[in-house]
């Protein structure tokens, strides 16, 4: 990550924790919200806006700089220790979940009713588990990129990913904001290289994307799925068509008894 991507990571840390949101900061910037959510994505910001951003925050670009130096670097893989301890307990994994997609303890205990007292318990265990940093007035940050937690040897995958992406995938996709696109093409290796890059790119995008709304309040955000899945394949009808060509010539070339 280089040293503006880590400046705007820790502004975007920092925005969270005191509660304010892309709306928030753009009626105090005296900008659109869309134009803030391009600054912070495109990785524009100027000096003199990225110390107005501070003003709000009440830090000066110094403050920002020493900041973004202390933060631990985010890790992007979970270690053995905290794959067995969210097998053994789903409900520490749900919470995972939740904090990655940008819920704060507050959200959680009014949507959830949940108890205080053990919500702070799980917190302290995934605190323990060096997953989250558990912050002043129950604010929390993850320890690691949000992405990891979707990775296909990741525990999330291994309880959910597998028995649940068929509920996923059975469904019409036939709303507006729905989308299902499928196709078997013969590209060569070139335009296969294109593909590869456009889908890591669009990913990327998605992820930008997610960092930005998780400061949004949690009725302003709805959970989607998005799938993307590219490999060299052979349908199945292809492959028996295949196979009954191949018969076919190996009987024709066959040499009769005599």
């Amino acid at each position: 990550m280089n040293q503006t991507a880590r400046l705007l990571e820790t502004l975007k840390h920092y925005l969270k924790i005191q509660g304010i949101t892309y709306r928030i900061l753009a009626q105090r910037l005296k900008l659109s919200e869309s134009s803030v959510k391009r600054l912070f994505s495109d990785q524009s910001l100027s000096l003199k806006r990225l110390e107005k951003i501070c003003s709000v925050l009440g830090l000066d670009l110094y403050e920002l700089v020493k900041l973004s130096r202390e933060q631990q670097p985010l890790v992007h893989s979970f270690n053995d220790m905290q794959v067995k301890a969210l097998l053994s307990q789903p409900s520490l994994l749900v919470l995972l979940v939740l904090f990655v997609n940008g819920w704060t303890t507050e959200e959680l205990v009014e949507e959830f009713k949940l108890e205080e007292v053990e919500l702070r318990i799980q917190l302290r265990q995934l605190e323990q588990l060096k997953l989250i940093e558990w912050l002043p007035q129950d604010r929390t940050r993850l320890c690691f990129e949000r992405s990891v937690l979707w990775q296909r040897n990741s525990p999330l995958w291994q309880i959910w990913g597998r028995t649940n992406m068929q509920e996923f995938l059975n469904d019409e996709f036939d709303q507006s904001k729905e989308r299902w696109h499928f196709a078997a093409p013969q590209l060569s290796a070139d335009s296969s290289k294109l593909i590869l890059s456009e889908l890591d790119r669009l990913m990327q995008t998605l992820r930008e994307l997610q960092d930005i709304d998780a400061a949004l309040p949690a009725d302003e955000r709805e959970p989607t799925g998005f799938l993307l899945a590219y490999r060299s394949w052979i349908p199945p009808l292809l492959d028996i068509m295949q196979s009954e060509r191949k018969d076919l010539a190996s009987k024709k070339t066959a040499v009769p008894k005599p």
